[in-house]
């Protein structure tokens, strides 16, 4: 993003002499000279947020992410399907890394679905590895590290009661594609699991 050309942004500005600055006005501590310091052109001054997008910028344009569950999503049975909204589109040539937190319920009937998840998508990677688990009863359970996509991690018929599912990586990109998590009953239950509203998927392009 060149300076001036976001007007809705907490950051990038240019003075009278043209130099470039990474926010609009100092901290309420201000450096020593009184102002934020003078970069290049090219140079990333951290995370800057949209304010009208609700969205985080990232370098060269590539946005991360952060993917809210907005309602409760059921998943009836053992067949791994996507979680509603919660595909992100990354850049060949960029490594990106992510933190899924899934709160769910599984209990049914003195039994349980559980739950397990993986990550899946068009993307095709030089390199991928993500482990997670399974939070509940004050016990981790289903932990499994993968290397490839489409892997089954955090994988567990726990009552689900308070669960969390915990699923964090990082992937390195060779083609293009898209990111995306998919979610499942860990063993079939007549009772849906559910990953419940508030669910969290974030990225951050790490370089």
């Amino acid at each position: 993003m060149q300076p001036g050309t976001c007007t809705n942004c907490f950051f990038s500005a240019q003075d009278a002499d043209g130099n470039l600055h990474c926010h609009h006005s100092p901290p309420t501590m201000a450096l020593p000279s009184g102002a934020w310091p003078i970069v290049a052109a090219n140079d990333w001054c951290a995370e800057g947020y949209d304010i009208t997008t609700n969205s985080w910028y990232q370098p060269s344009g590539i946005a991360a992410a952060l993917y809210l569950t907005t309602g409760d999503q059921p998943f009836p049975n053992t067949t791994l399907a996507d979680v509603t909204g919660w595909v992100v589109n990354l850049a060949a040539g960029h490594s990106y890394s992510w933190l899924i937190t899934a709160y769910f319920t599984a209990a049914g009937g003195g039994s349980s679905g559980g739950m397990q998840f993986a990550m899946s998508g068009t993307v095709v990677p030089s390199s991928v590895i993500y482990d997670g688990w399974q939070v509940d009863a004050n016990a981790i359970a289903g932990q499994n590290l993968a290397t490839a996509l489409n892997t089954v991690v955090a994988s567990n018929a726990s009552r689900g009661t308070n669960a969390v599912g915990v699923v964090h990586g990082t992937i390195v990109v060779n083609t293009a594609g898209t990111l995306k998590v998919q979610a499942a009953q860990n063993t079939a239950n007549a009772t849906a699991s559910v990953i419940k509203a508030g669910s969290l998927f974030q990225v951050r392009q790490a370089s």
